[in-house]
């Protein structure tokens, strides 16, 4: 009876009846006492397995926009230089606004989710996500390109937390089935990695660089519409949009983190091609701007009543830790992903779909990863 009183214990204060997930023991069926959790069971917000399997593939494609975009960019960004006249500095923006987009509002935006509801913004994110990437395609000039890729990765960060939020409440218990689940959401980066390059360049080889960002706008508008039908209504409670609601967002510290990230990137990516090098004086004040502004931020997280990042999470050494390893992987991936298909565009003069198999193992390799995952 051990485990009986235990279940009893976890029910005592609800209401009579099975909550989700749960099921009665055959053997025992007509004893409240036997009443068992059933983690692995499929949600009851779903109709079919179906549906469920769409819901998982929805969100993965939310955490794959950045890697997807930019994965369709990899292969193809010396022809998109070469086309739009495009300094050195220009074409590493491509891929580098779009991840400071993605990095900077994050937790702005899951905060956002948080107080006005989750499903109405993954929805909304996921199809301004594809409008903004059918306007990269329309690109006339580098600054146009470069602002819109900067958008991009600004409905990324829109995107994301939103779906990460309703994944964590539908699948609020651990099991198999969880782990399952967030290992395909966490395979979404290299995954659509792999996708954006090889359709990126399957595109660019048949018509031209345009139509590998077209074809990224057809497969998330198609989503967005899966999405209406398959994401579960957000149940968690709301807030109102007042003024007391709004001092629960830390504007400033989201001011100097883009800011500080903004100067100090513009910095080292416009040193190269300065007339002075290094040595130019805009160049080493957006360098120290920028270092100063993030030193802001830390200083300003500190002392904040509600810190956009909490410093005493870095406390626990696990955590931070962790953050040290995903900062040198996405470091050795994005940086050599870049120089290595640049290199081999413009010293090789390979095609972009032979540039896109080149790359093609880096990214099976994180897919691989993922899969391992799904038994433990």
């Amino acid at each position: 009876m051990g485990v009986a009183e235990d279940v009893e214990k976890d029910l005592s204060g609800q209401e009579q009846g099975l909550a989700p997930n749960e099921v009665q023991s055959p053997s025992e069926s007509s004893s409240p006492d036997s009443i068992i959790y059933d983690a692995n069971k499929r949600p009851e917000c779903f109709s079919s397995t179906f549906q469920e399997c769409l819901f998982v593939l929805t969100c993965t494609m939310a955490i794959g926009t950045s890697s997807f975009t930019i994965g369709a960019t990899t292969p193809i960004t010396a022809r998109i230089g070469a086309d739009l006249h495009m300094t050195n500095a220009e074409v590493s923006w491509i891929n580098g606004s779009c991840a400071l987009g993605a990095g900077a509002f994050l937790m702005l935006f899951a905060r956002v989710a948080d107080l006005f509801g989750r499903r109405s913004m993954f929805i909304v994110s996921m199809g301004m996500f594809s409008v903004v990437i059918m306007g990269v395609g329309f690109s006339r000039t580098p600054l146009q390109m470069d602002v819109l890729m900067g958008f991009t990765g600004l409905m990324t960060a829109a995107s994301v937390p939103p779906a990460q939020g309703i994944l964590g409440v539908v699948y609020d218990h651990p099991s198999r089935r969880k782990n399952a689940v967030f290992a395909c959401f966490s395979a979404g980066n290299p995954l659509g990695f792999v996708i954006g390059m090889i359709s990126s360049g399957v595109a660019t080889e048949v018509l031209s660089w345009r139509a590998s960002f077209f074809w990224i706008a057809i497969i998330y508008a198609c989503f967005t519409v899966v999405a209406i039908f398959t994401v579960p209504n957000d149940t968690t409670e709301k807030q109102a949009l007042t003024w007391e609601t709004l001092k629960n967002f830390d504007i400033p510290g989201v001011l100097l983190t883009v800011a500080g990230i903004a100067m100090f990137s513009g910095g080292l990516s416009l040193g190269g091609n300065a007339h002075e090098g290094w040595k130019t004086p805009y160049v080493i004040a957006l360098l120290i701007v920028g270092v100063a502004c993030l030193a802001a931020f830390v200083v300003w997280e500190c002392y904040c009543e509600r810190p956009l990042i909490p410093m005493s999470i870095f406390k626990d050494r696990n955590f931070s830790l962790l953050l040290i390893i995903l900062l040198l992987g996405f470091m050795g991936f994005t940086t050599s992903s870049f120089w290595v298909s640049l290199y081999l565009q413009r010293v090789w003069h390979t095609s972009a779909l032979k540039t896109a198999v080149y790359l093609l193992p880096m990214a099976v390799s994180g897919t691989l990863v993922n899969v391992s995952l799904t038994g433990s």
